[in-house]
């Protein structure tokens, strides 16, 4: 039935996408995402890291062997993908609150996600599925450092925790593990699934300007990813307090294990991998073949020797080092751009327009005047008429009861069926 309606595949293909879009705040529905954040860290962590915004995603991947050869999927996920991408990454960079900031990086990975499933091709699929797993790794972790930091300093404000000195050296370590992989530092697992990421894109098919847009987008969407990974780090604990006491006010202490304790299993898990990525290699082909309908064999490694891929990586944390060290020059020319919209007041302005269109459509009923009433059926009648004139072509044969077409009156001849 697909391969015979193409018509039907292609409708089915952009409803999915639809869906999979909202589920996973992918562009334009990307706005919710940051509102949610309301919840408790370790909700947030569960939710937004692995189990909510991902089911979008597995979505995707499942019918991804359905609709690969309909181009008006690979065209709608590539293009919401790297939108969804850049848009959050971006607007990362200008916010304070530790949680938000990760809850826009959230929406840009999940951006990458889509694009590689966009691309469709096994080696985008398997470079989904890892990415995956280490997005589930480190955005957890992150989250759960936040809340560490917010439960000890009593704010998630950067702003705030400038004020004060954090003497938290196990939450530090650790959250700048679990941030650099985010980042695609060398010898972690995001570094990994980054360079698996690139190569599919390098090598996406179709014209030949198209690994070269999309490669070119991943990769800024890389470069800011890389300034609001350390943007998190340096807000959380760069803080200089004006006063040298350790016994000050302003010194936050490290939290117990039990805070702790998790989310360090989380990044150690991302150093540990990144140095031994072979391990993932079955479950990452298990994966990427039923994403892709055929036979996948994943094969991992930190070292794939001078390939364009590594060049792509070097460019992006270079010029992501220099978005860092020049961090507030950056964060002052950015500062007039406010752009990212809230879920929120979209749901408050389409309220507000669907009353007032209410009121519009109630004023032109709430009359006692015949021609007022009358004037909504006759137009109503006019359009049916117009619609069936164009679009009808021939009526049907017309057919009737022998009885009826005898006597020439249809009253006569249902009377005649039960007269005596």
């Amino acid at each position: 039935m697909w391969s015979s309606n193409g018509a039907l595949t292609t409708a089915v293909a952009v409803l999915i996408a639809l869906a999979a879009f909202t589920k996973s705040a992918q562009f334009p529905f990307q706005a919710w995402l940051p509102d949610s954040m309301v919840a408790i860290t370790p909700v947030s962590a569960y939710l937004h890291a692995a189990a909510m915004v991902k089911a979008g995603i597995y979505l995707l991947l499942r019918f991804s062997p359905v609709f690969a050869d309909v181009s008006v999927w690979n065209v709608m996920l590539v293009t919401a993908g790297l939108i969804t991408a850049l848009f959050g990454a971006i607007a990362a960079l200008r916010r304070y609150d530790l949680k938000e900031l990760l809850a826009y990086s959230t929406m840009s990975q999940l951006g990458l996600l889509v694009t590689m499933i966009g691309i469709g091709t096994p080696e985008a699929l398997k470079a989904a599925v890892i990415h995956t797993i280490t997005h589930a790794l480190f955005k957890s972790a992150l989250f759960m450092f936040v809340g560490v930091i917010d439960h000890s300093a009593h704010t998630r404000d950067m702003r705030e925790l400038a004020h004060m000195k954090l003497r938290m050296p196990v939450t530090a370590t650790a959250m700048g593990l679990a941030a650099a992989s985010m980042a695609g530092v060398p010898l972690l697992l995001g570094f990994v699934s980054k360079e698996t990421m690139l190569k599919a894109f390098l090598d996406a098919p179709g014209p030949a300007w198209v690994p070269w847009v999309v490669t070119a987008a991943a990769a800024v969407a890389s470069i800011f990813t890389f300034a609001y990974s350390a943007r998190l780090v340096l807000g959380a604990f760069g803080g200089r307090s004006e006063k040298n006491s350790e016994d000050s006010e302003d010194v936050v202490r490290e939290a117990s294990p039990a805070f702790w304790g998790a989310p360090v299993l989380g990044a150690t898990a991302g150093l540990v991998l990144g140095v031994t990525p072979f391990l993932l290699d079955k479950l990452v082909t298990v994966g990427a073949t039923a994403s892709a309908g055929e036979e996948v064999d994943a094969h991992f490694a930190l070292w794939h020797g001078l390939v364009p891929e590594l060049f792509v990586s070097l460019t992006v944390i270079a010029i992501g080092t220099v978005l860092v060290l020049a961090r507030h020059r950056v964060h002052r020319a950015m500062e007039p751009y406010d752009f990212p919209i809230s879920g929120l007041d979209v749901v408050d302005t389409a309220r507000e327009q669907t009353i007032r269109f209410g009121g519009v459509v109630g004023g032109w009923t709430g009359s006692i005047a015949p021609r007022r009433h009358l004037s909504i059926p006759a137009v109503a009648l006019i359009a049916i008429a117009a619609i069936a004139v164009l679009t009808i072509d021939d009526l049907p044969p017309w057919s009737a009861n022998p009885a009826t077409r005898s006597t020439g009156c249809s009253w006569c001849s249902s009377r005649a069926a039960w007269w005596p």
